[in-house]
């Protein structure tokens, strides 16, 4: 197996006891063959998870801005 280092950048980074712990069992338990799997794994997920929660918390802003607009409308015909 060849290991293109060109298209990876080594990082270095310090992971609390509890992380290593709950990677180390979820490794073991869906039977990743290293540990940096699951590490590139679970950061692909994160920022997935992460880029949606910022589109749903733009939306809902975008939202209570519009429905505050109806209210302030609603409140000026009376």
């Amino acid at each position: 197996m060849i290991n293109d280092n060109r298209n990876y950048y080594r990082k270095h980074i310090n992971i609390p006891r509890e992380l290593v712990s709950s990677i180390d069992e979820m490794a073991k338990k869906y039977s990743y063959t290293t540990q940096n799997k699951l590490y590139i794994e679970l950061l692909e997920l994160g920022i997935l998870k992460f880029n949606e929660n910022f589109s749903l918390r733009n939306t809902i802003s975008n939202l209570v801005g519009q429905v505050q607009e109806l209210i302030e409308i609603l409140n000026s015909k009376k």
